[in-house]
């Protein structure tokens, strides 16, 4: 897996796309990576992780916009929060005098937000929440 990283970082050729579509779907799909936002458990096979795996974060422009934003103290809610791209960065980002409030509905991708959060130190300020969020109350 070390090796399929590093020339997943390394530089581009004409066929390098092919072969990791093809590691990607048939070899390997589950990697342990450090990201910017932290340390990370990701499934190639999701569009999101796979962004992750490819270019160490999840849509560049909103990811600089929590930088530029986000200060010590603050409380942030990721709604959907996925495998924790957002939350993970937020915690950094707001300190130990801040909250992240990460809801994520689905169980199993909340286990792996769970256990992303695990990989990584100095997080405690995340509180995850397995369940759906709607303007009206009750159930479906």
């Amino acid at each position: 897996k070390n090796i399929f990283l590093k020339y997943l970082k390394g530089p581009d050729h004409f066929a390098k796309l092919r072969i990791i579509n093809f590691i990607f779907k048939n070899v390997i799909s589950i990697f342990e990576v450090d990201t910017e936002s932290g340390r990370m458990l990701l499934n190639s096979n999701d569009l999101i992780q796979k962004a992750c795996l490819l270019t160490n974060k999840f849509e560049p422009d909103v990811f600089n916009l929590h930088k530029k934003i986000l200060k010590k103290g603050d409380i942030y809610l990721d709604v959907g929060a996925n495998c924790g791209v957002f939350s993970l960065l937020a915690s950094k980002l707001i300190g130990s005098t801040g909250k992240v409030l990460a809801i994520e509905p689905n169980p199993k991708t909340n286990v792996n937000l769970q256990h992303n959060k695990s990989l990584n130190l100095n997080v405690n300020n995340i509180l995850i929440y397995c369940c759906a969020e709607s303007e009206i109350s009750g159930k479906w």
